[in-house]
């Protein structure tokens, strides 16, 4: 089988798209193995030069190209790999303009969030018509989809995200390396972009500075600590010094993959309390930790973090409740544990990478099979 994938990113950009992007690369190049297959990836904005990229494909079997943003040669490529074609995977629904120009190949489309949530202005029912499938990455992407836009239900399964193929590794390496330095004391932890005040404000950091007060009166050692970088950061900065606690709050700047797992493992409890993500990887990552989650009742999240469970969802609505949620969990230590260890076993269970390898090797034998779409599309969910 030949196999097509077209991403608007693999290894170039950071984000929560291209860390699922890469996931899916390593996985179709273990299948191409296994099953004989021949991959070829596509890459709008990478320069194809990256050496990170032959971390996620041998090329034994998968190829990869970037286009440095060049539209017309990428599309035009896209088009000439298709006449070979059985299978091909859409990364984007801004790709869809030429979807029907790919030829006769089974096509899935790959959505994440918020480009669909809403009303997409250049599809029309003809343009799902050619699809075999949509791969929705949460239950919430999938019904806004259909709710939004002109799209079957029935095409669309829900294809949830996992860890990096490389996330255990990184977490053996951190611990031969030097510990971090952090404050002594109730630790909350925060892993996010901060790339300009748009995305600031979607992944809501402020929300937990503004509640830092708050949570100080009740719990006097608690520090707020948020790993990631760019320009949003000194506004943020600039927010816990009005709030008066510039003390409590740490900003370590990017740190790289290998010590991540250190902050993740340091922390009492993760939070993210964007209302924009169509699943969360980074609650993935807290839940490797077994550390009890807070998140907003938004979006995927819920999909994540079971309520009272593995974590505490609050309503984003009520920023108060926020708080209320940190509070909790930072005065509890025997709940935070426990909801830390049943996160631990709701990874297991649900969003190992053997799992999002075996949802993507079900779904590509069914396509080789000549299988109908819901034949395709179900069997192949997530335990509640």
């Amino acid at each position: 089988m030949n196999i097509l994938v077209l991403l608007p990113s693999l290894v170039d950009l950071l984000g929560g798209m291209e860390a699922f992007s890469r996931a899916f690369v390593k996985a179709l190049d273990e299948i191409a193995e296994e099953d004989g297959h021949r991959v070829t990836v596509l890459a709008l904005r990478d320069t194809g030069l990256n050496p990170l990229a032959d971390r996620y494909l041998t090329r034994r079997r998968t190829s990869y190209h970037g286009f440095s943003e060049n539209r017309f040669h990428f599309s035009a490529t896209a088009m000439l790999h298709a006449r070979k074609a059985d299978v091909c995977f859409v990364g984007s629904v801004n790709f869809m303009r030429i979807v029907r120009l790919l030829g006769p190949a089974r096509k899935f489309l790959i959505v994440y969030g918020t480009e669909v949530w809403e009303r997409v202005p250049h599809l029309n029912k003809r343009s799902f018509d050619c699809l075999t499938g949509v791969l929705a990455i949460s239950d919430f992407t999938r019904r806004q989809m259909v709710g939004c836009n002109p799209v079957s239900e029935d095409i669309i399964q829900v294809f949830p995200c996992t860890l990096d193929p490389y996330y255990e590794e990184h977490v053996q390496r951190s611990r031969s390396l030097p510990p971090v330095a952090l404050p002594k004391g109730k630790l909350l932890l925060s892993v996010s972009r901060l790339n300009d005040d748009r995305d600031t404000c979607r992944k809501n950091i402020h929300v937990v500075i503004q509640a830092m007060p708050q949570i100080l009166a009740r719990v006097p050692d608690a520090y707020y600590v948020v790993v990631g970088e760019g320009g949003g950061r000194a506004k943020l900065q600039q927010m816990a010094r009005d709030c008066g606690v510039a003390g409590h709050v740490v900003f370590t700047g990017r740190v790289s993959d290998d010590f991540l797992p250190q902050y993740y493992a340091a922390c009492d409890t993760f939070i993210l309390p964007s209302t924009q993500e169509g699943f969360g990887i980074v609650f993935l990552e807290a839940m490797y930790s077994a550390k009890a989650c807070i998140g907003a009742r938004s979006g995927g999240i819920p999909e994540v973090i079971q309520d009272r469970r593995t974590g505490l969802l609050f309503d984003p609505n009520d920023p108060g409740s926020l708080a209320e949620a940190a509070i909790e969990l930072l005065e509890n230590e025997p709940l935070r544990l426990a909801m830390g260890g049943a996160g631990r076993e709701r990874l297991n269970a649900n969003f190992k990478f053997e799992h999002f390898r075996g949802r993507l090797q079900k779904i590509l034998r069914a396509a080789g099979l000549g299988a109908e779409p819901d034949q395709i599309a179900f069997g192949v969910g997530v335990q509640a």
